[in-house]
């Protein structure tokens, strides 16, 4: 080797180790420390997160905590932990060892990777890497620097969000026995909860409270887990355990402009435990009152940069044991009849031809207040079994976004209160996802299968045992329905987020959810046998179309701080339905932060429920034997027929006042009836026209405070008044027997949609459907008073909702029960079978309850 030839492999071997020694002298970018309570003893899972960031850590058994691969740049570092006061610190990360500036001429800014501005330094750390950062955190009994992400869909805390919002914390969590999230959240403020049986609570927010009800949504670490074939959520009927979960986040009031469909009254959202978070297992066992049996476990594991848990339950008990009357309750009063009180009351034989006592059980040759029978006696009737399951993943690599998926199963076995009645169901749910979370953005799959396995109505069983005398084994045989719904989902969403500054921020995203249910035409009008149990019924025909539903939405949300301590939240969303137009959902909400401990805030929203795939395909028939549904029938001697009495006419009014018609010869006949959805409307008699279920819109307005006055009181209050349009009515008769205008014809449901019915047979029955009222409104407030005296919290709250002013656009095309009640007839059974029907379909002010 020549001088010259040695001279080159000289300099690039200089060249090979500087570069080496350039790469050692870096050092790895982390914040690492301890998180203490004031005892100086380790907080085992704190939250420890980077604002406006989807960076973080939370701590081991130690307390000890890491945030690794961080990027040169300014951080605020927030500590966090149920029940303690949060804190925050700036830090700086600088692309080398601090106090070796190897590039002259360039300012601290630059270094960072960030724009080339004046700094302000003076007291804020500076390194390439962050060691003994550790923090000492205060008891917060008031529990107000908990940090949410459901309010804006990123973290901040509950003191500082826009819109009213609650929090069961994980520590109340553990304080309760109940594996049903409902019984927990019956403290918070504003929040409704329906006990739907033993163990079974239904959740609302805002009014119209029910236990069929769609207009809040239940979400789980931010993905849909509603039912998709009904649009509803009982508080235990999610496939997770209480043990998994950290906390419950519930949003009050409209909440469409970020979660889109449904999000109506509000919302909300069970946050899991993350699996690094919450190593180790649990197994717990239940058991009380009317056999009251749970067995529940968890595992979860972490190995390295990845880990997996599991979870299971299974739990049964019997409802309890409050047996009821069922018969006929005449004058309306909620108690059957006496026999001092009624009349006798002939009904026609299912055959519909010969007018004879129905059924006679006690043999006095009619059919009155002794037919009645005590019903939910049986244990039968009130089981109730549900078995859970779910297991998780994921894999964060050292660079890069974390990977996590599941699968999860639930399956119940009860009755399930439904606008119909109770329906009695097996049901099972399953589903599987996968998710990648980075720094600014996240994406989800999700696919989720339910099953009905199982159903029977009670009425139309209980009426079968009233009136055929059959045990209630078989009346059940008579009248379940196996296998009658699948529906598979495919639902996908995603999100990115981009801090424009220190006090801005943007987040975008969009969703989609496909529905494909399958009946075979038990449960719904899709394609499949004709199912009518009539003996017109064509059963080896095949008729009606697949059901295929998509949803997609988008939407964006800006916040910024803005002069005299304001801060502003503006967000709009837009969604496409199959059936529907596009639906805008816009979001305003102006924050006042110059009160000391506290804000003023101004918000206005605007959000929508779509009808649920039941609103708009339901169809289920039952037969005069299982129906409540009669049209009274008197014999005119002179056509010698018989012809139905509406009692508006005033041809009959007379006819009655004057003896010619006797009100103990009235016949009641029993009428086949149909519960049918709404998909595209309805005629009656030809002209008189019910239009198809739309959208259901909600616009808020609301004024909340929240104050924290000194260390240990704070307050929260929050007024809203909210006008629903397209208002979606409970199930009800679209047609009236006793139409009370001229020519007083009673009405039939003559088309559905464009299609005619043109057989007689199919229109002389009672129809069932949803529709879209006018215009309703709502108001009221909520408040909330905390007082801490050490670790202890004492708490109050109230809340008022007030009268519902119900415009219903249809309601001139019904009876009105104010005028026919100006005719009332002394006649109980008249005024009974007529009141019922009256009152099924003709909601007037002040009707709608919470």
């Amino acid at each position: 080797m020549n001088k010259h030839s040695q001279y080159i492999f000289f300099k690039r071997l200089l060249k090979i180790l500087l570069f080496v020694q350039l790469l050692l002298g870096q050092r790895e970018h982390y914040i690492s420390g301890l998180i203490l309570d004031s005892n100086s003893d380790p907080l085992y899972g704190a939250n420890v997160i980077l604002t406006n960031t989807y960076l973080g850590s939370t701590t081991d058994s130690t307390g000890y905590y890491k945030i690794e691969n961080l990027d040169p740049g300014k951080y605020t570092i927030m500590v966090s932990y149920i029940g303690y006061k949060s804190q925050e610190l700036v830090l700086y990360i600088s692309e080398f060892e601090s106090g070796e500036d190897r590039e002259v001429g360039r300012s601290f800014s630059a270094k960072l990777g960030l724009d080339d501005v004046e700094d302000d330094i003076s007291g804020i750390r500076k390194s390439s890497f962050h060691e003994n950062i550790d923090f000492s955190l205060e008891p917060d009994a008031l529990e107000i620097e908990q940090v949410v992400v459901s309010a804006s869909k990123k973290k901040e805390k509950i003191i500082d969000a826009p819109i009213t919002i609650a929090v069961v914390s994980n520590q109340k969590i553990r304080k309760s026995i109940s594996n049903d999230l409902g019984d927990v959240l019956k403290t918070v403020r504003g929040v409704e909860v329906y006990q739907a049986g033993m163990g079974r609570t239904a959740i609302n927010v805002r009014g119209f409270m029910s236990a069929f009800n769609g207009r809040f949504v239940s979400l789980v670490d931010g993905a849909n887990y509603m039912e998709p074939t009904f649009f509803i959520a009982y508080g235990n009927s999610t496939p997770f355990i209480s043990e998994d979960i950290d906390r419950a986040e519930v949003v009050f009031g409209p909440s469409s402009a970020l979660y889109g469909p449904n999000a109506h009254n509000g919302l909300l959202n069970i946050i899991t435990k993350h699996i690094k978070d919450s190593n180790g297992g649990i197994i717990a066992f239940t058991s009380g009152s009317n056999q009251l049996a749970a067995q529940r476990f968890r595992f979860a594991k972490t190995i390295g940069n990845y880990g997996y848990k599991v979870s299971g339950e299974v739990s049964s008990n019997y409802d309890w044991n409050y047996p009821r009357d069922f018969g006929q309750d005449y004058d309306m009063n909620g108690i059957i009849t006496t026999q001092a009180q009624h009349e006798d009351a002939i009904l026609w034989d299912e055959s519909g031809n010969v007018p004879t006592a129905w059924n006679d059980l006690n043999q006095d040759g009619v059919w009155n207040h002794a037919e009645q029978m005590l019903v939910m006696k049986t244990k039968f009737e009130r089981q109730m079994v549900r078995r859970r399951s779910s297991m998780a993943f994921y894999y964060e690599p050292k660079k890069g976004p974390e990977l996590s998926g599941g699968a999860e199963y639930y399956f119940n076995h009860s009755y399930l209160p439904f606008d119909a009645g109770l329906n009695f169901i097996d049901y099972s749910t399953s589903s599987v996802w996968l998710k990648v979370t980075a720094e600014k953005y996240y994406a989800r799959i999700h696919y989720l299968n339910t099953q009905g396995e199982k159903y029977w109505n009670s009425d139309a069983v209980y009426y079968t045992m009233l009136r055929d005398g059959s045990a209630i084994y078989d009346a059940v045989s008579k009248s379940i329905k196996q296998d009658f719904l699948t529906n598979n989902v495919l639902r996908g969403d995603t999100q990115f987020n981009h801090s424009m500054s220190s006090t801005s921020d943007i987040i975008a995203g969009i969703d989609f959810s496909l529905y494909r249910p399958e009946s075979n035409r038990l449960f719904l009008n899709d394609r499949g046998p004709d199912s009518r149990p009539f003996w017109w019924a064509k059963p080896d025909s095949v008729i009606g179309e697949n059901i295929e539903i998509n949803e997609i939405g988008a939407y964006i949300q800006y916040s910024s701080e803005l002069p005299y301590d304001l801060k502003l939240v503006t967000a709009a969303r837009i969604d496409k339905h199959t059936y529907f137009d596009y639906n805008f959902s816009p979001r305003l909400a102006l924050q006042w932060n110059g009160l000391k401990g506290g804000n003023i805030r101004f918000t206005m929203n605007r959000a929508f429920q779509t009808p649920s795939i039941f609103n708009l395909h339901l169809l289920q028939y039952y037969n005069a034997n299982q129906s409540n549904a009669f049209i009274p029938l008197y014999y005119d001697r002179i056509s010698m027929s018989w012809k139905v009495i509406n009692f508006f006419d005033p041809q009959y009014v007379d006819k009655v006042n004057a003896g010619l018609i006797d009100l103990n010869t009235v016949h009641w006949s029993p009428l086949n009836t149909v519960f049918m959805g709404n998909k595209d409307g309805f005629k009656i008699n030809e002209t008189i026209e019910i239009p198809p279920l739309r959208p259901e819109i909600v616009d808020s307005y609301e004024i909340g405070l929240k104050k924290l006055v000194n260390s240990s009181t704070f307050i929260d209050f929050s007024a809203f008044y909210s006008t629903y349009k397209n208002f979606i009515t409970p199930l009800r008769m679209v047609h009236s027997f006793y139409p009370n205008d001229e020519p007083f014809q009673s009405q039939w449901v003559t088309h559905e949609g464009d299609k005619h019915i043109d057989n007689y047979l199919d229109r002389i029955q009672a129809v069932y459907s949803y529709t879209s009222t006018g215009l309703t409104k709502v108001y009221g407030f909520d408040l909330l008073g905390k007082y801490a005296i050490d670790d202890i919290e004492i708490s109050a709250s109230v809340s008022y909702y007030g009268n519902v002013v119900f415009d219903d656009k249809h309601d001139n095309e019904m009876p009105s029960l104010a005028e026919w009640e100006q005719q009332n007839f002394d006649n109980d059974t008249l005024n009974y079978f007529l009141n019922n029907l009256v009152k099924a379909i003709s909601p007037k002010e002040n009707s709608l309850s919470f």
